[in-house]
């Protein structure tokens, strides 16, 4: 694959990490907000974001950190960890070209 192309699928996912992480953060700001759950931008990034969050939370409820004890959802910094370390993946390869 040419390097050029294989710069510009990096980038494509880089800006796509960083997209995702914009919208975990207007995610975890709605939870915050008396904001009605069938608005049409409400489902729209749930849809975006449940996707990531579930298999993280089924996770979590399988650690010794689950279960019903736990009253806060760690969830959206565990796949923030995550996007970051991606983004630095990408990076690092993006630098190496």
């Amino acid at each position: 694959m040419p390097e050029q192309t294989l710069q510009i699928i990096l980038t494509t996912f880089l800006y796509f990490f960083r997209a995702l992480e914009i919208f975990l953060i207007a995610y975890i700001i709605m939870s915050w907000l008396p904001i009605k759950p069938n608005n049409p931008l409400v489902q729209f990034i749930r849809s975006i974001v449940e996707p990531l969050l579930s298999p993280v939370r089924r996770l979590i409820q399988k650690s010794v950190f689950g279960g019903r004890t736990s009253m806060l959802d760690f969830s959206p910094i565990i796949v923030f960890i995550i996007l970051a370390y991606l983004q630095r993946f990408i990076d690092s390869i993006l630098r190496g070209l």
